[in-house]
C-alpha cells in the first residue's frame, strides 16, 4: 500500500543519494531483511532482492553481512517463489525489540546449508567529506547527514538437497564505500570548498 503517515507509517533513516535521512518508509529494510533471512533457510527460489547501497552494521549482527534486503516501494521489491507441494503460510510478529517470521508448508524433504560470508575487495571510505549546498542553512551552518562507510563485496552459498540431489547457489552483494556527507549553507566552489564555512569540514565530527 501507500507508504506515509495517512497509513500509519512514521519518518526513519533512508539512505538517499542526498544521504541517510529520515523518510516514511524507513525502517521497512528491518522487516524485509528478516523475512529474506527466512526464504533463505526455507530453501524457496528468490527472484528479487537488492542489497542496501552501504553495509548496515546492524543487519550483521546475527549471521554477519550479506542477508540484508532493502525495499523502498515502488523502485525495491523483495520477491520469492513458492515452489513446495502446497501453500505456504507466513506467520509474522514481534516480541519487544525482535522481529519473526515463519513459514509454514508441506515438507517436500528439502534441507538447506547456508555457508558464509566470504568477504573480498574492501575498500576504505573516501577521505575527502562531500559538502552539498543547502539553501535552507544558513551561510557558515553545516549539517552531516553521512557518516564515511568503507565498502566490500560479500558471498554466501546456499545448498539446498531434495530428491538426491544438492545445487549450489550463490548470494552476492556489493556495499560502496561512501564518504560523509554534510549539508553546508552558502556557496560552494568547485573544488567542493564551502564559502561560507568558518573552519574546515572534518569527517570526524
Amino acid at each position: 500500500g501507500f507508504v506515509d503517515a495517512s497509513t500509519g507509517y512514521r519518518k526513519e533513516l533512508v539512505i538517499k543519494p542526498e544521504g541517510t535521512i529520515p523518510e516514511f518508509g524507513g525502517g521497512l529494510c528491518q522487516v524485509s531483511s528478516t523475512m529474506f533471512r527466512a526464504i533463505m533457510y526455507t530453501g524457496l527460489p528468490v527472484k528479487e532482492r537488492a542489497p542496501h547501497s552501504y553495509a548496515v552494521t546492524y543487519y550483521s549482527q546475527v549471521g554477519g553481512h550479506g542477508l540484508d534486503a532493502t525495499i523502498y516501494p515502488p523502485s525495491r521489491d523483495l520477491k520469492f517463489m513458492n515452489d513446495t507441494p502446497g501453500h505456504i503460510l507466513i506467520q509474522a510478529y514481534a516480541d519487544g525489540v525482535d522481529a519473526f517470521f515463519k513459514f509454514y508448508g508441506t515438507s517436500d524433504g528439502r534441507k538447506v546449508v547456508l555457508e558464509g560470508p566470504s568477504i573480498s575487495n574492501q575498500r576504505s571510505a573516501p577521505a575527502e567529506p562531500l559538502l552539498v549546498p543547502d539553501e535552507t542553512l544558513p551561510a557558515g551552518e553545516k549539517k552531516q547527514v553521512e557518516k564515511p562507510h568503507g565498502g566490500f563485496d560479500t558471498l554466501w552459498y546456499r545448498y539446498i538437497t531434495a530428491n538426491g540431489e544438492t545445487v549450489k547457489e550463490e548470494i552476492k552483494s556489493r556495499y560502496k564505500a561512501v564518504p560523509a556527507k554534510y549539508l553546508v549553507g552558502g556557496e560552494v566552489n568547485a573544488e567542493g570548498e564551502n564559502k561560507g564555512l568558518a573552519e574546515p569540514t572534518n569527517p570526524s565530527e
